[in-house]
């Protein structure tokens, strides 16, 4: 429910209005694609605006594997399940917008995008993404390191015993 507030819409602003910029081409494109994501999501589920943050698993990671990425997933499965942060959703499970718009999805799609995102709570969870993001690559490295000194120290006993 925090992705939408009474007032919503609009377009973001400072860091996330950039990343959308960055990696969608524009603000526009973004919202082509998110729109398409939703209408053609197969029966009931979500799209999403997610964060993915592939510098915990690439070798040589640069700020360009920290990415949005758009989703859809079907009934109540989330992009949590593949590792990505979700910062804002559309639901539509039927539920959502039959009552209102019957079977017309895409002005639902629409009427959510123009009146209702909340940008301020995308971007909360966006910061709150990049924190732990930031924190698992740092228990990577040191994991990493606990792993190269318990290695150091067996090949030194085993030196030791010759």
């Amino acid at each position: 429910w925090e992705s939408i507030k009474p007032g919503g819409g609009g377009k973001p602003t400072g860091e996330l209005l950039e990343l959308i910029e960055r990696d969608f081409d524009s603000f526009e494109k973004f919202l082509e694609e998110f729109k398409s994501a939703a209408a053609t999501q197969f029966g009931s589920g979500w799209a999403w605006l997610a964060y993915k943050d592939n510098t915990i698993c690439h070798p040589r990671p640069s700020e360009k594997d920290r990415k949005l990425v758009i989703l859809k997933s079907p009934n109540a499965v989330n992009p949590l399940v593949w590792d990505y942060a979700p910062l804002l959703t559309i639901d539509v499970w039927e539920h959502a917008y039959y009552l209102d718009f019957q079977n017309r999805r895409p002005d639902y799609i629409s009427t959510f995008i123009s009146n209702l995102i909340s940008w301020e709570a995308a971007d909360l969870r966006l910061q709150k993404a990049k924190v732990e993001a930031a924190e698992k690559a740092k228990e990577k490295v040191k994991k990493k390191t606990e792993d190269s000194d318990t290695d150091s120290s067996s090949s030194e006993s085993d030196s030791d015993s010759e």
